[in-house]
């Protein structure tokens, strides 16, 4: 009797699964994302690997290092991804500002200020800018030789510019008292992100008493801030303009003074943390590299002399530029982006399940030896045209990427060129030898313990200032 063949049942297709980090699966990466150093918690587990799943009392969570990955997520597929629920544990201390908002809520404020952030418009953002450096740098002057922690009076500095350069006035209040809340604004907002009980955050305790007095400090200034512009009658054609100009979609009239703190408050924190952290990181390395400081205080020399910088000057700052880039490469002022997975996909070979937590981190990219030669060097070559046109495009991604990328980055980079050229123009500066140079991921990558540093003014700096 003939043999009958049976039809097999097509097999279905086995996707290898992303390696495992070697942590334990209830408590490793609460402990490595809360312990010593974060930063490198991830890079120890994930810097050579394309994807990698950490075992997680969040549910599904993958780390995600591939560039080609990263754009998918950020571009290719980006409806697919919006961002994870670790922003709305963030909400009680930043409000639903831009950065946390999504859909058509997203959509219509991101047009709203868009205009804010034009290129005419940051265009003409540069000569306040200019301002009010010139201004700070000069309550620097009694300082020379003196050791400080650059940070603080940086903090305060760019508050100051940031909130002139938007809403035509300075934050009011102590100064002191306002980067001090939001130190501690940022650092609640770190824990709160990897808390395994956001809500204990609520009860009462010494701790939240001290969170709720920051919240009241700087409430109080940004509501100061709304009060001095509705009590002007004259047009000012800023982003405080456009957003005062915003109605209720359910009523139409305008929107509450919640929603412009909320609003607010995003664009002052965003604006000035990643331009603080990000020059107070550069000091730092030209410190620690002083063959790097001398070229880019040459280069400013030669193009500003001793007159002040202009939009037109910073073309010619190629090599303060690139310092600058090389600066947020190793010290990207937010460390860390994550995306949820609204339907299945897949990265390269790798399944990825509905419901799961990407995170995406420039801290850990940007030292991917694939496409990083020495990647904890500091160098600025890295970022000339021929360097950047070799590596793929989400290699680096300071400022994220695709539709939701920073709407300021490029008055972010402005003013990071800007503040660097003025500082080299007047200042060395040189970093406590006992110093050691360490991160703390507080939602924003900041110096932990500051960065102590002896600043001189410069001889060419004092003599132009004889002449004035």
């Amino acid at each position: 009797m003939p043999e009958i063949a049976v039809r097999q049942p097509p097999r279905a297709a086995v996707h290898p699964q992303p390696p495992k980090a070697a942590i334990h699966p209830l408590t490793g990466l609460y402990r490595g994302a809360r312990g010593a150093d974060p930063p490198h918690f991830f890079i120890r587990h994930g810097v050579h690997a394309d994807v990698v799943e950490f075992p997680s009392p969040f549910g599904k969570f993958y780390l995600v290092n591939e560039p080609s990955h990263i754009e998918h997520v950020l571009e290719g597929n980006w409806r697919n991804y919006p961002k994870s629920d670790f922003y709305k544990r963030v909400r009680t201390l930043f409000g639903e500002g831009l950065f946390e908002l999504e859909g058509e809520d997203w959509k219509r404020k991101r047009l709203t200020m868009q205009p804010a952030f034009h290129r005419q418009a940051i265009d003409r953002l540069g000569a306040v800018i200019v301002e009010q450096v010139d201004l700070s740098l000069r309550e620097w002057h009694d300082n020379s030789g003196a050791e400080i922690d650059i940070t603080r009076p940086l903090m305060q500095m760019t508050i100051n510019v940031i909130s002139k350069a938007l809403c035509t006035s300075r934050v009011p209040g102590d100064m002191n008292q306002i980067t001090d809340a939001l130190t501690i604004i940022m650092r609640e907002g770190e824990s709160l992100l990897w808390s395994l009980a956001p809500g204990l955050h609520a009860l009462p305790s010494p701790h939240r008493t001290k969170v709720r007095k920051a919240l009241s400090i700087f409430d109080q200034a940004i509501y100061d801030l709304i009060r001095q512009r509705l009590a002007d009658n004259a047009r000012h054609e800023d982003l405080l303009d456009l957003l005062l100009g915003q109605k209720d979609q359910a009523t139409g009239e305008p929107v509450s003074w919640q929603v412009l703190r909320d609003d607010l408050t995003t664009m002052i924190i965003a604006g000035h943390e990643t331009t603080a952290t990000g020059i107070a990181w550069t000091c730092a390395l030209l410190s620690k590299h002083p063959e790097v400081m001398r070229r880019a205080t040459a280069e400013v020399d030669t193009v500003l002399g001793d007159r002040p910088p202009t939009i037109q000057d910073l073309p010619k700052l190629q090599y303060v530029n690139r310092v600058v880039q090389e600066a947020l490469r190793l010290y990207p002022p937010f460390w860390t982006i994550s995306r949820r997975a609204e339907q299945a996909d897949r990265l390269g070979p790798y399944e990825i399940p509905a419901g799961a937590t990407l995170m995406l981190c420039p801290y850990v990219t940007h030292r991917n030896p694939r496409y990083w030669q020495n990647p904890e060097g500091f160098d600025p070559e890295r970022f000339t045209e021929q360097e950047s046109a070799r590596r793929p495009k989400y290699a680096y991604f300071p400022f994220g990427g695709g539709p939701r990328i920073c709407l300021g980055r490029s008055l972010a980079m402005m003013e990071a060129e800007i503040y660097l050229a003025m500082l080299l123009q007047r200042y060395a500066f040189e970093l406590s030898p006992v110093h050691r140079m360490e991160a703390e991921p507080m939602i924003s990558l900041r110096p932990r313990h500051g960065l102590p540093m002896v600043i001189r003014r410069r001889a060419t700096a004092v003599m132009a200032n004889a002449a004035e």
